[in-house]
């Protein structure tokens, strides 16, 4: 039993690495390999030789890792998902609105600076969720852009409360921004922990 009980280490590595901390595909695996062992045995094969098939027919931990990433997220990678779904359109809606009604006061640079940063860092989480980009080498960037624009979104939503002219849509779209931000730190420092 010490090959499976490697295997399940190695598994378990795996699927840390890819931001999958939820015991239940751990113990679904194991439960499957001893099914297959007790099976093995029972058809008079050696412990040895058992162990050799039953880790041969069911696949290195990589691709039982990626089949397990393909169709678990955990509630949080939902919810941030759902979140950068709403920032994006949220992007697009303000944007479209702002070149069509074109408002006097607008500051168009600014508008497409903020623009940019959201809907890169939004892409960046989603495909991060997704499994397009290993969570370890995106981790720091979205953590570091989070900050960033945790930060940029205080300043600005202040900013929109102290103006004589009211923007509330730049205080709706701040505070969104910033609990994405707040939130994206909670799942990157969650998959932190998971990989240590």
């Amino acid at each position: 039993m010490m090959r499976i009980e490697g295997y399940l280490r190695d598994l378990r590595a795996e699927l840390a690495r890819r931001g999958l901390n939820d015991e239940r595909c751990l113990t679904e695996a194991s439960d499957h390999l001893a099914d297959a062992m007790q099976t093995a045995l029972s058809d008079g094969r050696s412990v040895d030789a058992a162990e050799r098939d039953v880790l041969e027919r069911f696949g290195v931990p990589e691709v039982v890792a990626a089949g397990f990433s393909g169709s678990t997220w955990s509630t949080v990678d939902r919810f941030l998902a759902s979140v950068c779904g709403l920032a994006v359109l949220a992007v697009v809606w303000l944007s479209g609105s702002l070149f069509i009604l074109r408002p006097p006061h607008a500051d168009y640079r600014q508008w497409v600076l903020w623009a940019v940063a959201v809907l890169v860092h939004s892409a960046l989480a989603l495909a991060t969720i997704a499994g397009a980009v290993p969570r370890h080498t995106a981790r720091k960037v979205l953590i570091g852009g989070a900050v960033i624009l945790l930060a940029a979104s205080a300043w600005r939503g202040h900013s929109a409360l102290s103006r004589p002219h009211f923007e509330g849509s730049w205080l709706v779209f701040t505070a969104m921004v910033g609990f994405q931000c707040a939130l994206t730190l909670v799942a990157m420092m969650k998959r932190a922990e998971l990989t240590l």
